[in-house]
């Protein structure tokens, strides 16, 4: 797993194949950020006014571009996982993960934590670790997910990527 810290830089390569399943009604998400272009920073907000997001979480980029995430609130992740288990690291831990980056209230502290693309033929599916006791269920449940070049619909678009971590275990 590579090393967590304030500002680490990740380059990484997603190993996974997704299967072809069926095609899906088309989602009723915002349409993603394109900002395509060898080395161009796509900037994420991380719990941006306390809430459990990335903003943006549909993301496009290309090779050679760079997706910063800006923590901004609470103690998030951002760990790279799979389509068919979306809650949880990639089964080989070769996936991206920042560790958890706490904020603290009101400080107006932000951490960041970059990652570069390195191939954009395929979803690069993202979520955070954090787990709420009250509710026995984790951020990533609650629908704090993302995804880098999903599909617009069926079933690699982002939407199907939320419905099965909301049922994930």
């Amino acid at each position: 797993m590579p090393p967590s810290g304030d500002s680490p830089t990740t380059t990484y390569t997603d190993p996974t194949t997704p299967t072809e399943l069926p095609e899906q009604e088309e989602s009723a998400l915002p349409t993603p950020t394109n900002q395509a272009g060898s080395g161009r920073v796509i900037d994420v907000t991380v719990g941006k006014d306390d809430q459990l997001t990335y903003e943006p979480a549909d993301i496009l980029a290309s090779v050679g571009d760079i997706v910063r995430f800006h923590f901004v609130s609470k103690n998030h992740t951002v760990t790279q996982s799979s389509r068919n288990d979306p809650c949880n690291p990639l089964a080989d831990l070769t996936g991206f993960d920042s560790g958890f980056q706490p904020i603290e209230a009101g400080s107006g502290a932000e951490k960041t934590f970059e990652v570069t693309v390195t191939q954009d033929e395929k979803p690069i599916w993202f979520y955070c670790q954090q787990f709420v006791p009250a509710k026995g269920l984790s951020h990533c449940q609650l629908g704090m997910v993302g995804a880098i070049n999903a599909d617009r619909t069926g079933q690699n678009s982002l939407n199907a990527f939320i419905t099965r971590a909301s049922s994930s275990d």
